[in-house]
């Protein structure tokens, strides 16, 4: 057994965890999850698709969305 002092901070990796990139990263991981999680596991581009399907006539093309750019 291991002593660890008081008020010191342990992190149990169990799974396929990539622990290279440092707590920062399996922090920011975290995070991004928890956000996931708080918008039912949808991105953005699903919850304007589904608000798509649902009533379209919500949605409304613009003169300037159809000006054709550098990528047509």
């Amino acid at each position: 057994m291991i002593p660890v002092p008081t008020g010191t901070r342990v992190w149990l990796a169990t799974g396929h965890t990539d622990m290279r990139k440092g707590f920062d990263a399996l922090r920011h991981g975290l995070h991004v999850a928890k956000y996931l999680k708080a918008i039912r596991w949808r991105t953005p581009f699903d919850t304007i698709c589904k608000a798509w399907t649902k009533d379209s006539t919500r949605f409304k093309i613009g003169s300037r969305h159809l000006i054709p750019g550098s990528n047509t």
